[in-house]
């Protein structure tokens, strides 16, 4: 599973992916820029700059996609986050 970061809600604009591992029972995520289509990578680098900076005074909409039978599968509702301690992602499902 992947948490895929867009700008706006109708799924345009991605500017980030977070990828979760499971290593020795923790929880480890990483987040890269990232985009899917020819959005120009100067605003995608801005932005993903700007999360990286501070993630609350980024308006963005996460999305849940998993690899299934080869496919990337991407939720059409956005996860509800909140941020706490500067970097620790929470979500409600």
């Amino acid at each position: 599973m992947i948490l895929l970061h867009y700008a706006r809600p109708d799924q345009r604009l991605m500017f980030a992916a977070t990828c979760i591992f499971k290593i020795n029972g923790a929880t480890i995520t990483t987040t890269i820029p990232q985009s899917l289509d020819n959005t120009d990578v100067v605003v995608v680098w801005r932005r993903y700059q700007s999360l990286m900076a501070n993630e609350r005074s980024v308006d963005q909409y996460v999305y849940r996609a998993c690899l299934n039978n080869q496919r990337w599968q991407c939720e059409t509702t956005p996860l509800t986050v909140q941020y706490v301690d500067g970097r620790e992602l929470l979500n409600d499902a």
